[in-house]
């Protein structure tokens, strides 16, 4: 029987319960203090332990995991994306937490707008039924209604207070209400303190949405459909049944037809010993890229080395009496055994001062 993990007046709950009560799922509720230790790692709140070694501390991830998303997939997961990574966090930050920045009730109103203009003329977001997205986006919205001071404030919009109000009627959205209490004063303080982390609302648009200016020499590459249609595939399959890894030999050259990836990461100094900082930092997380690509078959090359030229490596020979070439033999030595140990699985660690490099 899965077991939820929350704190006392978090709306995030609201969604599991809700979806919970859509499926007819066994389920126990465990209110916890935020610091509990019996949480599961990464010890976020709300969290759904189903056995012992299957934790989901995404509440959107945890309302799909009990209400599987039938119809209008593509919309409703947008709208859980959405709500994830622009509304809630939004709230949390201006209604719950010190930070006070200006900028986040002119980006609040922005989504509650686009919030509204979706709900014209509809009973529900997508459909004619409720969706994983009127649950998500309802339960997170509805301390801000039943606060009056931030009704007033934020929720003169028809629409939405329509949706609200059509929705509190639903069977399953009651029972929830009733089962866990919501007080609008202090709900959202009881989201931010239980996620622990939320992404700060980008503020660089109207829509709350970077809008990076790509490379003039790179294209955005576009998922094709029969891509999406292999990914999918590969979802439902069990892991037995997954396409065998491709063997790594020797030499990656790019191939036709196939997807090449080269990856690089920051070239440490040779003039000293490796740093957490370019290990952790740089290192780590291509090396964690790369892996990732090689299960998807994907062509790649994970090249890196040492920087061997500069005059912080003269001054270094000449401080330990060696000649630069020495003074670089000795810590490439030592640079390449400490990334050997920490298991970097590059297909090749070189040196600007090689020919090949040179040339």
């Amino acid at each position: 029987m899965a077991l939820i993990y929350t704190n006392e007046n978090n709306p995030a709950t609201l969604k599991l319960l809700i979806a919970k009560n859509v499926s007819k799922a066994p389920v126990n509720l465990k209110i916890v203090h935020v610091n509990d230790r019996s949480i599961p790692q990464p010890r976020r709140l709300p969290c759904v332990e189903e056995e012992e070694n299957l934790t989901l501390f995404l509440p959107n991830s945890a309302v799909c995991y009990f209400n599987p998303v039938k119809e209008n997939t593509s919309e409703v997961l947008d709208w859980l994306e959405w709500e994830a990574k622009n509304l809630s966090p939004c709230l949390a930050y201006l209604c719950g937490s010190s930070v006070k920045n200006p900028s986040f009730k002119k980006t609040l109103q922005t989504y509650l707008t686009k919030l509204e203009c979706s709900l014209k003329d509809k009973v529900y977001l997508i459909g004619n039924t409720f969706s994983n997205a009127d649950i998500v986006i309802w339960s997170t919205l509805y301390p801000l209604y039943l606060n009056e001071a931030l009704r007033k404030e934020y929720l003169l919009l028809p629409n939405i207070i329509k949706w609200i109000e059509h929705c509190e009627t639903i069977p399953q959205f009651k029972e929830a209400v009733a089962f866990f209490k919501i007080d609008g004063k202090t709900a959202y303080a009881a989201l931010a303190a239980g996620a622990k982390y939320l992404p700060i609302p980008d503020l660089t648009s109207s829509e709350g949405t970077s809008e990076e200016s790509g490379s003039p020499q790179h294209t955005v590459e576009v998922v094709s459909e029969e891509e999406l249609k292999s990914a999918k595939a590969a979802w439902s399959k069990d892991v037995t049944k997954l396409p065998k890894l491709k063997q790594r030999n020797g030499k990656v050259l790019p191939v036709s037809k196939e997807k090449n990836i080269f990856i690089t990461s920051a070239l440490p100094y040779v003039n000293n010993v490796p740093h957490l900082g370019n290990i952790i930092g740089c290192v780590l997380s291509a090396d964690v890229f790369a892996r990732f690509c090689r299960l998807c078959n994907y062509n790649t090359l994970y090249l890196c080395g040492t920087d061997e030229y500069g005059t912080a490596t003269e001054t270094k020979a000449l401080e330990e009496k060696l000649t630069c070439r020495e003074i670089c033999d000795k810590y490439f030595k030592i640079h390449n055994e400490i990334y050997q140990w920490f298991n970097i699985s590059f297909d090749h660690f070189g040196r600007t001062s090689n020919p090949e490099q040179s040339e």
